[in-house]
């Protein structure tokens, strides 16, 4: 999103938060990809009844730094939880790292390719 206006923000926080302002307070879940995902987006919704879950950036002002200190292998899970707000990271040939306020962080049972099923729920 772009915005023409020189007195508007073009901010992916501001943008959202402009574009979200009608359905705000409405319980509804938003989705957003990694452009538009970071703490501060959270921030904002935190007490507007609505929900955040999105794929991240781990070099975003405001991530958990301790979270991405050492090196991960292939298949390991971490996760730090703020309040309601829970960051994970998970590393398979790439590292994925989420925000969500809607789930919990756990792994759950998968089959995979060659039929290896992994399970490990986080207390």
């Amino acid at each position: 999103m772009y915005c023409a206006d020189k007195r508007m923000s073009n901010k992916p926080v501001d943008v959202t938060m402009r574009l979200l302002q009608p359905l705000l307070d409405q319980g509804y879940r938003l989705y957003v990809n990694n452009y538009y995902c970071c703490p501060d987006l959270w921030n904002q919704m935190q007490g507007r009844k609505t929900m955040l879950v999105g794929t991240c950036r781990k070099n975003r002002v405001g991530m958990p730094a301790d979270l991405f200190q050492n090196r991960k292998r292939p298949g390991d899970f971490d996760f730090r939880r703020k309040g309601q707000l829970v960051t994970t990271r998970w590393f398979d040939k790439r590292e994925v790292v989420t925000l969500s306020t809607i789930h919990q962080p756990q792994l759950t049972e998968t089959i995979g390719r060659y039929l290896i099923i992994r399970s490990r729920k986080i207390p």
